[in-house]
């Protein structure tokens, strides 16, 4: 089973027989076969006609409906799941301070640990790096990480996270070869460089790959365990993404940079954006040719040899088996 992209300013999506078949304004296109896919992402301006709607629902095609600067608009969902044992036991759970405090933990450390390994693996990797500055940034994750293990509340966690992360992303900032590059800090609605407009895209992708799992272990993704509560937002899946960030995210967006698959040209700023697309005249965005080399390189990290989409619903189910004092502790992943 295969994700598929469509990038697309302006197209329409309809049904052949048993096919999807996408046309673009201009006549070019693509055919898409519904039963070989898992994920179909939507990016930019496409129609969906009702046939299209229906041959995707009998699939059961996993539809997300991304804005052309690849921020999530919507997406479509099947029926819930129908086991309430395990739903009662998740919001039980979700009650329990104590349990949710030991399991954000072990999800934090983790986190932590794989920041640190990736900033360890930046040392070997580019010598150039500041010794001095590196083993520095990489001293203030080791002292968070001691204090995560004695934090008294989610609140304070949540805190020692982002100590960590500023500290984290100045490892990010200097392992980022090309000069035209630009990253001074972590930004978000909207992406204030072209780095941060990498990472904008990249971690809802990640995102979308957690809730997957979360749904396929019959979880509510909207029940967290760290995040705060908030309508409609899967919290759970920015739980267990958090492992994940450095060796799937982060990883990437600097390959991106460092191996010249992006260049200047694949990023706009916001009033350079077609009318349709409501961007942030202050943010910096990928291209339709950005976003889809961007994804590929998004693809090509989860069918590595590293196993991530495996792990990923291996983790889910790591969680579910807690939720269902199957087991006792939750095993977090750790990027080695």
């Amino acid at each position: 089973m295969s994700n598929i992209y469509v990038i697309s300013e302006g197209g329409k999506l309809n049904r052949s027989n048993a096919l999807l078949s996408f046309t673009r304004y201009d006549g070019s296109g693509l055919t898409i076969r519904p039963q070989k896919i898992q994920t179909l992402v939507l990016i930019g301006k496409v129609t969906l006609t009702a046939e299209a709607m229906r041959l995707i629902s009998m699939n059961r095609m996993q539809v997300l409906f991304l804005s052309a600067n690849g921020d999530f608009n919507s997406k479509l969902v099947y029926d819930e799941s129908k086991n309430t044992n395990l739903r009662m036991m998740q919001y039980a759970f979700h009650l329990n301070t104590e349990r949710c405090l030991r399991i954000s933990k072990q999800i934090i450390g983790a986190k932590i640990r794989n920041q640190i390994a990736f900033i360890q693996r930046i040392k070997r990797k580019r010598p150039e790096c500041s010794d001095k500055d590196m083993n520095s940034i990489v001293d203030t994750c080791k002292q968070k990480l001691t204090a995560v293990r004695e934090a008294a509340s989610i609140e304070e966690l949540r805190g020692l996270e982002g100590c960590t992360a500023r500290a984290y992303f100045k490892a990010i900032r200097a392992n980022i070869i090309p000069e035209w590059a630009d990253f001074e800090k972590r930004s978000k609605n909207p992406p204030k460089s072209n780095v941060n407009a990498v990472l904008s895209f990249l971690y809802p992708l990640l995102r979308f790959r957690v809730e997957a799992a979360i749904r396929a272990q019959n979880l509510d993704p909207m029940l967290p365990i760290m995040h705060a509560q908030s309508y409609g937002k899967s919290s759970l899946s920015y739980d267990l993404m958090e492992e994940f960030r450095a060796p799937v995210a982060d990883t990437t967006c600097c390959a991106l940079f460092n191996l010249g698959t992006l260049c200047a040209e694949d990023f706009k700023t916001g009033d350079q954006a077609e009318d349709y697309e409501h961007l942030d005249p202050a943010g910096i965005y990928l291209t339709k040719e950005g976003l889809k080399k961007t994804a590929a390189a998004f693809e090509a990290k989860m069918e590595s040899e590293a196993g991530y989409q495996a792990a990923i619903f291996e983790q889910a189910e790591r969680l579910r088996r807690v939720i269902e004092n199957a087991e006792e502790d939750y095993e977090p992943f750790v990027f080695k």
